[in-house]
């Protein structure tokens, strides 16, 4: 029932999103807009019945995994600055703990609960603040996580403060009526913290605010500092996803259409596959950064697809695409399907339906893998300067063409590279990136992919070494342009004469 309600939801959000974007006229973006509060107010519903009736039945899993408070901090400040809210409404955010803390537990359940406070906090609150404070720390051996959200909202009335956390039950009556809500935001946070063995509690003053709190003990995931997982840092620059090449694997022609739409818009460069066996083809013949990975599909579904992906990385096959991360996308929101997707090779998760936003973070995080963490990735085999069998395709088997474009390229680069010394618009760069594709030019194409995301995103100390990064790659670029001219020269005059570089095509 889950993936039969949420796949039409998902077309329903991605058509609005496109029908807003593209409406002549105020009326038009006007109907847009409560189509889209529609839709936000259907897909909550759904997802509180759905969870309600999980948990009533006693059928709800919960996941079990090391996870950073950090990182879940930052995931949380992410997601609370995409809601919509009050131009007087001011958001804070705080953490303290150390950052090397892991503990063990479902980060994603504690998250949708701290979300959902979050969300109600913005809600009720039309003007003030609204403060989100997480601390973590080691109680006797254990990890503990405390989580304060504050508002200056409407307040709680007190004769409301025992039923607040009772199913379809509202802060005051007529508050769903005013507010949208169902009332089984609270009710499913209170089950979620009982069942993860968090306390869950409040304070709240009508007219004054509220202070909802969740304290949870965790056993600890010990790990190096150096693992540690450092947090990406508040909102997307909206131009973070220019030049990304996303494969979408997605076998519903509509769902396909609306995400590829919503892709292109975003500035991606977009390739469609409808099953698994085209997503290998087109892997095999053109570079990609980032594929999304329908799961229910036919013949083979996002679980074997994504298998055979990975196991045809180690080999001649798809060697040359290093590890590209895999986003599955779904209905079905359960641990199971997660826990499949995580060893099937998937790096993220995107649930059905999702809004624009999210799959724009989503995508964004898993940028910063790519392809920096392909050429650091234990036992994986490095990226060739130049492919010259991509080379010389694209130069229709002319080797003359085929070292002059490489050369024309250089020279462009060169300026490219002194212009971003200072971090100027990343449209050239996006233009280069594409070039190296045709041109076959993988360790180039790897290095100007890091600043493309560096650009998008990084901090200064990252973004310079990555410049240097791509100045040693045009250097050993250099090289073996030298070597292949030499060697091209070599084969068409063996004698070692002195005569003009020849063009020829393949077979002569």
């Amino acid at each position: 029932m889950s993936h039969q309600v949420r796949t039409p939801l998902t077309e329903i959000r991605g058509l609005q999103y496109l029908l807003q974007d593209s409406a002549e006229g105020p009326r038009q973006a006007e109907l847009a807009e409560a189509l889209g509060t529609s839709a936000e107010i259907l897909r909550t519903l759904i997802d509180d019945l759905l969870d309600y009736e999980a948990i009533d039945a006693g059928v709800l899993e919960l996941d079990s995994a090391a996870f950073s408070p950090r990182q879940l901090h930052d995931d949380l400040r992410q997601f609370v600055e995409l809601l919509p809210r009050s131009p007087e409404l001011h958001l804070e955010f705080d953490y303290e703990g150390e950052g090397s803390l892991f503990f063990v537990g479902d980060a994603g359940r504690l998250r949708q609960v701290l979300l959902n406070l979050a969300s109600n906090a913005i809600k009720f609150t039309a003007r003030g603040m609204v403060r989100v404070r997480v601390r973590s720390r080691l109680k006797k051996g254990r990890g503990e996580l405390f989580v304060e959200i504050e508002d200056s909202g409407i307040g709680i009335t007190p004769g409301r403060h025992n039923s607040i956390f009772d199913s379809f039950s509202q802060g005051e009556t007529g508050t769903s009526r005013r507010y949208q809500g169902s009332g089984l935001g609270l009710a499913i946070s209170k089950r979620l913290s009982n069942l993860m063995g968090a306390t869950l509690d409040f304070q709240s003053e009508p007219d004054v605010g509220t202070i909802f709190r969740l304290r949870v003990q965790l056993p600890l995931h010990r790990v190096e500092a150096s693992e540690a997982v450092q947090g990406s840092g508040p909102g997307i620059n909206p131009k973070a996803l220019i030049g990304t090449r996303v494969l979408v694997v997605e076998d519903t022609p509509t769902n396909l259409l609306i995400t590829r739409l919503l892709l292109e818009e975003m500035g991606c460069h977009v390739a469609t596959a409808g099953d698994g066996i085209e997503a290998l083809e087109i892997l095999t013949t053109t570079a990609q950064h980032l594929v999304l990975m329908d799961l229910q599909m036919a013949p083979w579904d996002g679980f074997e697809t994504t298998k055979r992906i990975r196991k045809g990385e180690d080999y001649e096959k798809l060697s040359h695409i290093g590890r590209i991360p895999i986003i599955a996308v779904t209905a079905d929101v359960s641990p199971l399907a997660r826990r499949q997707a995580s060893d099937s090779g998937c790096d993220a998760f995107v649930a059905k339906p999702f809004t624009r936003d999210e799959l724009m973070l989503e995508l964004w995080r898993a940028l910063p893998r790519v392809p920096q963490s392909a050429r650091e990735h234990g036992g994986r085999p490095s990226i060739a300067p130049i492919s010259s069998s991509v080379l010389l395709h694209a130069s229709q088997g002319r080797q003359g063409l085929a070292i002059e474009r490489v050369e024309m390229f250089q020279h462009g680069l060169v300026e490219l590279l002194h212009q971003l010394k200072d971090r100027q618009d990343a449209v050239s760069l996006g233009e280069h990136l594409r070039d190296t594709e045709n041109l076959g030019l993988g360790e180039m194409r790897a290095a100007l992919s890091d600043l493309l995301v560096a650009f998008n995103g990084v901090d200064e100390e990252r973004w310079s070494s990555l410049l240097q990064a791509a100045w040693t790659a045009h250097q050993e670029l250099q090289r073996q342009v030298l070597q292949m001219r030499q060697s091209f020269e070599t084969a068409a005059y063996p004698q070692g004469k002195t005569h003009e570089f020849p063009d020829f095509t393949e077979g002569d």
